[in-house]
């Protein structure tokens, strides 16, 4: 049979897999559900269930978005539904179309909502573990953390003047003097201000507390019975409040995640500072603060006259430059790439205008060789990492060029308070940088002339790192604040030098200064030592011990002395005094030419092959890290 007609077409039956229009209607009609068990019972009538409406309208996203907050029962749910703004002031941010995004966005590793805010690309609500729901496990009551304003005046006329040194090279939030912390004091405000802004002035205060003196008679304050117990109650409380992402949508949240990640990098806890900004990074650019600083100079170069919209434009844009300077710093101590997609592939040309912008730019120009290095150490060729090495030293040269030879020069007698010595703790940055650049090559340059450049310019560099350590430490009055990042940086420089103890191979530079190694060394343990009261003194404690069980080791010329311990960039190393027996090594899961060899009997035996180098996070945390056994046995210790 010849039928000529076509065949009819079949008919979709309703409630089938392959019916288009009835997984839409699904798909809505559990986002809607989603949605009444969400939002407030005042805003359920607002979302439709009809295939024409969005999963939500703006007027309900942004009446969610402004009525849960996290704070005590009084302060949340009392916002009137007809407010359309966030704790800021500002518009609703575009989040897109679909609520349930920013609760799934750590599951679906998305940084950007440009190519998901379209009907297409619509998410079906997740609600495993980022839900609003998740507010109600961090029952946090900020405000009963909160001192009296008498008791706040008292600490930070006592306290040293910490935003100097801060506000030199990250843009200053909204607390920049001491004067701005006492009157953003919560109870001191009218009207009271948002759960956000409570926070962050709380962290503020924690900070401040760290830079009491040793002296400090606190029995003369009423609300604060102990300093040190409040720091690490507000930190825990103001953790719980970040943990809820419902803070993070706002531009308050955001400054309050960057304080918050200070703090945890001044408590010697940079790995979780690390992990606060990366997730601040993503809320901010959900919120358009990365667009912020370009959209305000159109704004300026139109002549608009829109003063508010410029304030606001302007305040965003300080926000997410101080994220992004924090984002650099932490990138320069761990070893890590920064999270900013701005700074991650160009150098940024930041024309340096006064001193203050120098050495913003300085920084920034750190963190630009920084993402180098850590692309460098990804690399599985020995030759391409040895050519990008070379290029990163020159780019160190030519950056340490733009500064007068006399800037570089060491004056202890020039440094009288946080401001003097800003200069100085960027040097050290600097010369940390090397020690990154060199440090692969260090292990090797006795078995290959080749490397002796590398090793002499990267035990020349741990001097200089301790040399400016001690100078800050020493010269600053005791109780004033210097940063726990220093103390990692001077831990690994300490080992490298311990570990090249011994002045018979040939490719270790002789002292180039007045000063021995040893003496350099115990000058070091000593400033160490004089570490801010406020700070854990557990942590410092155990970074001398280490050092002296490392010396220890070392003179038991019989080798009957065995120290593990963990080092940033390291890893997790084992030390003897002889050398270990041949062990067969596994498949490295790290670039083979970043692995140190075995060294000989006479100089100092490395047993542990270091697998976990460069990127051992957990050792960066003082908790998990810095840890030294003394087995005192002969031989290898079991793993």
């Amino acid at each position: 049979m010849s039928d000529s007609s076509p065949r009819p077409a079949k008919k979709m039956r309703k409630g089938t897999r392959s019916c288009l229009e009835c997984r839409k209607r699904k798909s809505l009609n559990g986002t809607v559900a989603w949605l009444q068990r969400t939002l407030p019972s005042g805003t359920s009538g607002r979302v439709g269930s009809g295939p024409s409406l969005h999963v939500a309208t703006p007027d309900a996203r942004d009446h969610h978005l402004s009525t849960t907050r996290v704070a005590d029962g009084a302060t949340r749910g009392s916002v009137d539904s007809s407010h359309s703004s966030n704790e800021t002031g500002d518009a609703a941010s575009p989040f897109g179309a679909e609520p349930a995004y920013l609760h799934s966005l750590f599951n679906n590793h998305v940084l950007s909502t440009a190519d998901r805010a379209g009907e297409q690309h619509r998410l079906h609500p997740t609600t495993e573990s980022r839900t609003p729901d998740a507010v109600e496990h961090y029952p946090v009551d900020l405000c009963s953390q909160v001192p009296s304003l008498d008791d706040v005046r008292v600490v930070v006329t006592s306290a040293a003047d910490w935003w100097t040194i801060h506000n030199a090279v990250l843009s200053p939030l909204s607390v920049d003097s001491k004067q701005a912390l006492i009157d953003a004091h919560p109870h001191h405000q009218t009207p009271v201000p948002s759960s956000a802004k409570t926070a962050a002035w709380l962290v503020y205060f924690a900070i401040t507390l760290l830079q009491l003196p040793r002296n400090f008679d606190s029995t003369e304050l009423s609300t604060i019975a102990d300093p040190g117990r409040l720091v690490q109650r507000i930190f825990t409380h103001v953790n719980d409040f970040i943990s809820a992402d419902l803070p993070l949508q706002t531009r308050d949240g955001i400054e309050c995640a960057i304080v918050l990640a200070k703090l945890s990098s001044y408590l010697g806890r940079p790995r979780k500072a690390w992990l606060l900004t990366r997730r601040a990074v993503t809320f901010a650019q959900l919120l358009n603060l990365d667009r912020a600083r370009r959209r305000c100079t159109r704004a300026r170069a139109s002549n608009s006259t829109d003063s508010f919209k410029l304030r606001k434009l302007e305040a965003n844009a300080t926000v997410w430059e101080s994220l992004t300077g924090l984002d650099r710093f932490l990138s320069l101590l761990l070893h890590l790439p920064v999270a900013a997609p701005s700074s991650l592939s160009q150098r940024e040309q930041a024309a340096p205008r006064d001193a203050q912008n120098t050495l913003q730019h300085m920084m920034g120009e750190q963190a630009y060789i920084a993402n180098r290095i850590c692309y460098r150490d990804q690399l599985d060729s020995e030759r391409d990492a040895e050519e990008e090495t070379a290029s990163i030293v020159e780019d160190l040269a030519k950056l340490e060029q733009t500064q007068s030879a006399t800037w570089w020069n060491l004056d202890r007698s020039g440094i009288h308070d946080i401001c003097t010595a800003t200069p100085v703790l960027l040097q050290m940055t600097h010369r940390y940088m090397a020690i990154r650049a060199h440090l692969p090559y260090l292990f090797k340059a006795k078995d290959n002339a080749k490397f002796g450049n590398n090793a002499l310019a990267c035990m020349q560099a741990c001097r200089d790192v301790l040399r400016r350590y001690f100078a800050v430490r020493t010269r600053l009055a005791e109780g004033v604040f210097l940063s726990r990042a220093c103390e990692i940086q001077v831990f690994l420089a300490c080992v490298v030098l311990l570990l090249h103890r011994d002045r018979s191979s040939e490719y270790l530079p002789p002292t180039d200064s007045w000063e021995s190694d040893a003496t350099l060394l115990n000058n070091t343990k000593i400033a160490i030592s004089k570490a801010a009261a406020g700070a854990s003194d557990s942590f410092t404690e155990m970074l001398v011990s280490a050092l002296d069980q490392i010396e220890h080791c070392l003179e038991a010329v019989d080798g009957s002395r065995v120290v593990q311990l963990r080092v940033p960039l390291l890893g997790a190393i084992s030390i003897s005094r002889s050398a270990p027996e041949s062990i067969p090594l596994e498949i490295p899961t790290v670039p083979f030419w970043a692995i140190p060899p075995t060294m000989s009997s006479e100089t100092l035996g490395i047993d542990e092959a270091i697998w976990d180098w460069p990127r051992d996070m957990e050792a960066l945390d003082d908790e998990l890290a810095f840890w030294s056994v003394d087995t005192s046995f002969h031989g290898i210790p079991p793993t």
